[in-house]
């Protein structure tokens, strides 16, 4: 009785199996293969195009950051050598707002005059 059972069990695993390749090799179910791999695709891409949008926020948050620091140390400098005196920086402390693009004159070039 034991034996018979597990040769209809066995049986029956082979019909399912073998109408379960003809199922799978179908021209329908093709098609629906191509439109699960398309979609996936699909959602590859729409994927890519958030972490590329990503990566370019992230680079600019960087060069912003980059930007600051080295503007941070422009002034530390100037104010740490202004503050002990160096002449060579107080020239360019000294120009106002409308001399932004004259060079400074130098003390010598002004007592000539």
């Amino acid at each position: 009785m034991i034996f018979k059972k597990g040769i209809g069990l066995v049986a029956a695993g082979f019909a399912l199996g073998t109408l379960g390749i003809k199922a799978l090799t179908s021209n329908q179910a093709k098609k629906i293969y191509v439109q699960a791999v398309s979609k996936g695709l699909q959602a590859k891409a729409a994927g890519q195009d958030i972490i590329e949008q990503a990566k370019s926020n992230v680079d600019d948050i960087i060069a912003e950051a980059n930007y600051l620091n080295e503007q941070e140390e422009q002034h530390t400098e100037v104010t740490r050598t202004s503050s002990t005196g160096d002449s060579g920086n107080t020239a360019r402390a000294g120009r106002t707002s409308g001399q932004s693009g004259t060079k400074p004159r130098s003390r010598a070039a002004t007592k000539k005059k």
